[in-house]
């Protein structure tokens, strides 16, 4: 009944939008005609002769007997059906939008349930199904899920959302108390397919169930019986005591020997910096999970760690993310440094059992070789040291595409660089913020140029961040000459590095009279975040205008040959009006609020110079192609294809000019 309610306004707002373009085209003709028929009426006038006018009644007796007047009240009338005209336009435009809109909510009903049933599994992938909870001051408020949602709208719907398993596959246990009727029914909905359990201690529903075993046993109790249908399980935890609580449950259940097909498993305790990491020994992963572990694809660590010798875990890996909490210095001891870093072999041999590893993201691993115990009474010595001899061939990965690195221990760096063969890496993202490390270019080169020297393919996205230092990257290797060993690179990303004007000259093809080199020819996005330095805006433009001139010029392709560049990113760090005020997480000179009303220049200026390219307001806000006949001036198109996304222009100024906004990112 709703879809015939909704057919038939539409209908009935068709039939008055067809009224309206009769009524509009019936306006305009009439007035057409009577300007028409008026110019000609005046122009067979002889000059101050308006008696004819007075006869067929344009003007009265009394009036000014002159053809100006005449034409001054024609114009009036004129004026007043234009502005008629304007009104029906405008209501005849919102019409038609409110046409269009009725006829989307119509299209959606008529829909195949096929395609109405993709509909729903990709709004269900999209959203946040783990921890769907909006924070609204200080509660936390539940949001339903869209599988729930679909159930909700009509009797249609709700019979395809039933009949999708694929929607119920995530077990998740927020805003629900015992006996969680609502998991149970997910259980039933999913039928037979593998099931997505997550539990997580941030999302339970009360605080009286939260640090009491009632809660978590019930919760695990609840899909137990589903246990050999697990394939994807996920714990985060307050405390080492709930984690170790999980297991245990499981532990001395009756269907841990079902456990064959589990392929990822995330452990995570979000703690703050200078928590030390915590260790789950062999009593807390029972036998049943070493036998759980034949197909596991997917190792994700946050937090917590396991024995390095169960080299058993890692064999068919394809994902690993092994993540540590920065430990304050006095946690060092000798047990802490034992239980939870690994010696260099250790970790090759966890390398050396993942052959099919595709992703590897390493956050503050250190090495127990290179520990400083700084907590010791008396003094202890070093610890002993196994041979490196297999660390000086390196692992090679051959399956590897994206490696991780983030570690403020310039060693570390250094030796899993040296670990690591990869000759089918495409995405290298390295971290060392925080750290002292002045050899972190020296050993980032190294690396690069020993991957290219096995690349199958090229590296195409490269993503540094480090401290604003002046002597990081100009002493030895610079940015530039490190760049220069990844010709092939599509996207680098730069976050809180140094960057300055003479970096995007040197991206900018050089001219004919110029001998510099080439540096990145295949660029296609270009992303500077936080950067301390402030840019000239003509430098922005002059990159885009010749790295889209030189693409347009080149004839083949080839390894020099440009391309267009298509993605511009520029953020500035947040800061206030202070007139000293250093930018957080940077080293560098204070902002002066001086500085503000250069970076207003700045915007002005480049605001004009895109103008000339026909870059307009909306251009830079959607980041779409401008159609060369809409070009602001009409003399100049910007390139096929091109554009910025540098988001709202009344922001600019301040963050290419280093002034000061409360515009913390760039909104594509």
């Amino acid at each position: 009944m709703a879809s015939l309610s909704i057919t038939e306004e539409a209908r009935r707002r068709k039939s008055c939008l067809d009224k309206w373009n009769h009524d509009l085209d019936s306006l305009v003709s009439a007035s057409n005609a009577y300007m028409t028929s008026t110019a000609q009426l005046v122009r067979a006038c002889p000059l101050n002769d308006t008696a004819p006018l007075q006869a067929m009644g344009v003007v009265d007796d009394g009036s000014v007997a002159s053809v100006t007047d005449v034409f001054n009240r024609i114009g009036d009338r004129i004026f007043e059906i234009g502005l008629v005209e304007e009104q029906a336009r405008l209501s005849k435009s919102s019409l038609v939008r409110r046409r269009n809109r009725m006829a989307d909510v119509t299209s959606v009903s008529r829909l195949p349930d096929e395609v109405l049933a993709l509909v729903f599994e990709y709004i269900a992938k999209t959203k946040d199904t783990i921890a769907p909870i909006r924070i609204t001051g200080l509660k936390r408020v539940a949001v339903l899920r869209p599988e729930i949602i679909f159930t909700w709208v009509s009797q249609q719907w709700r019979d395809i959302a039933l009949n999708l398993p694929r929607l119920w596959r995530d077990i998740n246990f927020y805003n629900e108390k015992p006996p969680f009727i609502r998991t149970q029914k997910y259980l039933i909905r999913s039928q037979e397919l593998p099931l997505r359990v997550s539990f997580n201690a941030h999302y339970m529903l009360s605080s009286q169930y939260l640090n009491h075993d009632v809660y978590l046993l019930t919760a695990i109790g609840t899909v137990l019986p589903a246990f050999k249908r697990w394939g994807s399980i996920s714990v985060t935890a307050e405390n080492i005591k709930q984690l170790r609580r999980c297991f245990y449950a499981m532990h001395h259940s009756e269907q841990g020997d079902k456990a064959k097909h589990i392929k990822s498993l995330r452990l995570s305790l979000p703690t703050p910096p200078g928590t030390p990491v915590k260790v789950l020994f062999n009593e807390d992963l029972s036998r049943f999970w070493k036998g759980a572990i034949e197909e596991l694809q997917a190792l994700a660590l946050t937090g917590v760690t396991i024995p390095w010798d169960w080299t058993g875990w890692y064999s068919r890996l394809r994902h690993f993310k092994l993540a540590y909490t920065d430990a304050s210095s006095d946690l060092l001891t000798v047990p802490f440094v034992e239980a939870v870093w690994p010696l260099k072999s250790q970790f090759l041999a966890v390398l050396k059992a993942c052959p099919t590893l595709e992703t590897l993201d390493l956050v503050e691993l250190r090495f127990r070789d290179q520990a400083q115990i700084l907590h010791a009474t008396p003094p202890l010595g070093p610890i002993t040291s196994v041979p490196e001899e297999h660390a000086e061939h390196g692992v090679s990965l051959p399956r590897l595409h994206k490696l991780s690195i983030k570690t403020r221990h310039c060693p570390t760096l250094q030796h899993l660089l040296d670990m690591i063969v990869a000759n089918n890496l495409e995405d290298f993202h390295c971290d060392t913020r925080g750290g002292a490390g002045s050899q972190d270019p020296e050993n980032i080169a190294s690396f690069l140029v020993r991957i290219s020297q096995v690349q199958a393919a090229p590296l195409r996205r490269l993503s540094l961040a480090y401290d604003h230092n002046p002597n990081l990257y100009r002493n030895g290797p610079g940015l530039l000459d490190l760049l220069q060993r990844v010709p092939g690179l599509e996207e680098l990303v730069i976050q809180e590095g140094e960057i300055s004007d003479e970096f995007l000259k040197a991206l900018t093809p050089p001219s004919a009279l110029e001998t510099r080199s080439i540096i990145l020819p295949k660029l296609r996005a270009l992303k500077l975040w936080k950067t301390p330095e402030p840019v000239s805006p003509i430098n922005v433009v002059n990159l885009v205008r010749g790295r889209a001139a030189a693409a347009a010029s080149s004839t083949e392709e080839g390894p020099n040959s440009y391309v267009p560049l298509r993605i511009l990113h520029v953020r500035r760090p947040q800061t206030d009006l202070s007139p000293h005020r250093t930018l957080p997480g940077t080293v560098g000179p204070p902002i002066d609020v001086a500085a503000l009303q250069d970076g207003i220049k700045r915007m002005q200026d480049l605001t004009e110079v895109l103008d000339e390219l026909g870059w307009n307001d909306s251009t830079w806000k959607k980041g779409e192609p401008v159609d060369p006949k809409q070009a602001v001036g009409g003399t100049e198109a910007p390139p096929s294809g091109q554009f910025i996304r540098l988001g709202d222009l009344s922001t600019l100024g301040a963050l290419i000019g280093g002034g000061t906004t409360s515009h913390t990112g760039v909104v594509d």
